[in-house]
């Protein structure tokens, strides 16, 4: 994990407790704390390196053996040797936090378009134009909001953007 990782992380969890309260909707914001789970004793020993960096920047995990990790979260399987804990993190409801966003952004002056697949974005005089599935779009700025294929979307005007994707752990229930 990189120092600009960390920073980033520390500024997120000042961000998430307000983001409700500036969104004017509830998130479905839970700061439970986060876990870190390894199953084997090399990933142990990345998970301590990355404990030690975060606390250097004044975020305070910790690192637990199996019996640690049981005492927070009794239903791990026999496979889990260990772990570390971050009190201050959480998470959002996706399906309360996405549609908070577009109406504050739509509030703002934003247009969505969905189901448009991104072909093409190229710049013409001082703004945009986006070729999607769903025709040709023109605008003065573009948010890539695109998740792990941020840096595609990012190459499309020249940008080479240190994005990948990679799932640590997705649930969503309704």
């Amino acid at each position: 994990i990189s120092t600009q990782q960390l920073v980033a992380a520390m500024n997120a969890e000042d961000a998430r407790v307000a983001m409700e309260e500036r969104l004017g909707a509830d998130c479905g914001i839970r700061l439970g704390g986060g876990r870190w789970i390894e199953e084997n004793a090399q990933d142990m020993k990345l998970i301590e390196k990355k404990v030690i960096a975060e606390n250097a920047l004044g975020v305070m995990s910790e690192v637990h053996d199996r019996a640690g990790m049981l005492q927070r979260a009794p239903y791990l399987g026999d496979h889990v040797i260990g772990g570390s804990f971050l009190a201050g993190e959480g998470f959002a409801n996706p399906l309360l936090v996405t549609p908070a966003h577009v109406n504050a952004a739509k509030s703002l002056g934003a247009r969505f378009f969905t189901d448009a697949a991104v072909a093409a974005i190229s710049r013409e005089g001082s703004g945009f134009v986006i070729e999607t599935s769903r025709g040709r779009f023109r605008a003065g700025q573009v948010i890539a909001a695109a998740g792990a294929w941020t840096a595609p979307v990012g190459r499309m005007v020249g940008l080479k953007l240190p994005v990948t994707g990679g799932v640590a752990q997705v649930s969503v229930t309704d």
